[in-house]
């Protein structure tokens, strides 16, 4: 269990793994409801609790841990291209506490903009959803939920940018 969460909450050496997703895994119609957001319950800091796979609309998945230096610098890219999120809803998980991601939401200013969020999770419910991945992490759906791209490790800006 030690090693699982040092791999969840340890910072990556700043190789960046990408890889997209089709929906070739997952046939959706109209009466499906089958989505690839993981079934994930994270308090969020109004301490409401949330499936993430209950999710609607365009939705972006940020792991991180707050004292992950390639996560600040992710998130302070972020903030500076705060506009280009405005068709997302973004949720920052972690499995910090809760005071800890308020205090990163307002260092990074990301507290004020209404399309972000910020929660946790256990690191089971992390690991069993994405494995062990570096943090941080980020997962891109479309309205439907479906993945269309995932950025694992510190990620520069403009290829986030290009995708959304």
């Amino acid at each position: 269990m030690l090693f699982v969460l040092l791999a969840l909450t340890g910072c990556n050496s700043g190789e960046n793994t990408n890889s997209e997703s089709g929906s070739a895994g997952s046939e959706n119609t109209a009466e499906s409801v089958a989505t690839d957001l993981p079934s994930m319950p994270v308090t969020m800091t109004d301490r409401m609790m949330y499936n993430m796979d209950e999710l609607k609309g365009k939705t972006i998945l940020v792991l991180f841990q707050p004292d992950c230096d390639h996560c600040q610098r992710e998130a302070a890219s972020i903030q500076e291209n705060l506009d280009s999120f405005s068709e997302y809803q973004v949720y920052f998980i972690s499995s910090a506490s809760l005071p800890e991601l308020l205090q990163f939401a307002e260092t990074y200013k990301l507290d004020n903009a209404s399309n972000f969020h910020f929660g946790s999770a256990t690191v089971d419910n992390i690991v069993g959803n994405f494995g062990s991945i570096p943090t941080p992490s980020m997962y891109i759906y479309s309205d439907t939920g479906n993945l269309v791209k995932e950025f694992e490790g510190e990620t520069p800006i403009e290829e986030i940018l290009e995708v959304i």
